[in-house]
């Protein structure tokens, strides 16, 4: 018995190592869902959507896409629907966080209006589950 105990304290403390959490995540993917009301002015062209980062406006280049280069406006989204889903990938971020997302409206002479902010805070669940119980090891 002293033998099976002994090799069950040394099987526990091997796997001590194993069993830690990690400081903070590698990556963090979340499913949003951005929604607005539809513009009414007749010669709407659509709406341009982006993100806000590091001082500088990322656009949506399509599915689950964020243009590099901030400039280029991204591409117009059509009038409806008026939403749009999409995963988004924070890479090695913190723990938890706040995510600022901007939609802009546009008419068919490339007229942009001002920018509507939304944004997403996010916590990334770190902690473990609770240890199980009535756990033992018996002889067949």
């Amino acid at each position: 018995m002293k033998k099976l105990l002994l090799i069950l304290v040394l099987a526990m403390a091997l796997c001590m190592p194993f069993m830690t959490q990690p400081a903070e995540a590698a990556n963090v993917v979340l499913n949003l869902k951005a929604q607005w009301t539809a513009n009414v002015e007749t010669d709407m062209a659509g709406y341009r959507f982006a993100y806000f980062f590091g001082g500088l406006e990322k656009w949506w280049r399509g599915p689950n896409t964020f243009n590099d280069s901030p400039d280029d406006g991204g591409i117009l989204l059509p009038l409806t629907p008026t939403n749009l889903l999409f995963t988004f990938t924070v890479a090695s971020p913190p723990l938890t966080g706040t995510l600022t997302f901007d939609l802009f409206a546009e008419d068919t002479n490339a007229n942009r209006s001002t920018k509507a902010t939304a944004t997403y805070v996010y916590n990334v669940d770190t902690t473990p589950p609770v240890t199980p119980v009535g756990f033992s090891i018996l002889k067949q």
